[in-house]
């Protein structure tokens, strides 16, 4: 009988422990289908994150060629930037020149003119001399005009040194 209750215990132990190890295979099957599942959604995210990162390589890659293009057209237009200084520099010179020439070299014939044509005693001229005086000194006048004219638009048009740099 003894030997009956052990072998009844043993049997009993060992259903237990094959009911046991099924329980586990179960789960092993179940946590190596959830392993597998989280295995291939790993994979979906480690591809779309590869090709994200392709996305953003390639899109860098075209910054970085428009910043390029940038930095050349900005060279470019800094070198257009000095020649058009540089021309307008030259220009400034040439009209500070021709003010200078206007001034002195121009008006002072005129003013003298002007000065002697007032100096002329007028009621010992005949009609032809006072006529042709007249006329000198008219076309003296018209001339000073000009002259005074061509001045003040050359001033006006002076730029001062300091503004361009």
């Amino acid at each position: 009988m003894l030997f009956g209750i052990l072998t009844f215990s043993f049997l009993t132990l060992l259903l237990l422990f094959i009911y046991s190890i099924n329980q586990h295979k179960k789960d092993y099957v179940e946590v190596v289908k959830l392993l597998n599942h989280q295995t291939k959604l790993i994979d979906k995210y480690a591809w779309d994150v590869e090709t994200k990162r392709f996305e953003l390589m390639e899109a860098l890659k075209e910054v970085q060629q428009g910043n390029e293009t940038l930095i050349s057209l900005n060279q470019n237009l800094q070198l257009e930037i000095n020649k058009r200084i540089l021309l307008v520099k030259n220009q400034n010179e040439k009209i500070v020149e021709y003010h200078f020439i206007n001034s002195h070299n121009l008006r002072a014939p005129i003013a003298r003119i002007l000065g002697l044509v007032s100096l002329i005693d007028k009621k010992e001229l005949g009609s032809n001399e006072l006529e042709v005086l007249n006329r000198l000194d008219q076309s003296a006048k018209e001339l000073d005009a000009t002259v005074h004219s061509i001045q003040q638009t050359l001033y006006l048009a002076e730029i001062p040194e300091n503004q361009i740099q």
